[in-house]
């Protein structure tokens, strides 16, 4: 018995995470969109990868986006994680070759 209230605990401080996720990236993110991609173009080595880092980059900020402290820049904070990134994905892209 208390291991199934713990599961359902469990499973409702997830969703709780998972949505309050969602409500911050819809309303910080989603407006940036055009920012995020313009991030991809300008950091990414390969143009052929462009797509792949942008669509990277909003799973990054989605899964961080938490971390983001309202009394800094926004599109600071979305540069500084999109080309941590788009680096790092660089990287990985040069040492399979």
């Amino acid at each position: 018995m208390s291991s199934n209230n713990d599961s359902k605990q469990k499973r409702q401080a997830q969703n709780s995470s998972v949505k309050k996720r969602t409500e911050l990236f819809n309303e910080l993110i989603l407006p940036n969109v055009n920012l995020v991609f313009r991030l991809a173009i300008r950091f990414t080595f390969h143009p052929q990868h462009i797509e792949e880092n942008y669509n990277e980059c909003l799973v990054n900020l989605f899964r961080y986006i938490h971390t983001y402290d309202r009394s800094k820049s926004l599109a600071n904070w979305i540069s500084i994680c999109c080309r941590r990134l788009i680096y790092d994905l660089n990287g990985k892209t040069l040492r399979w070759k």
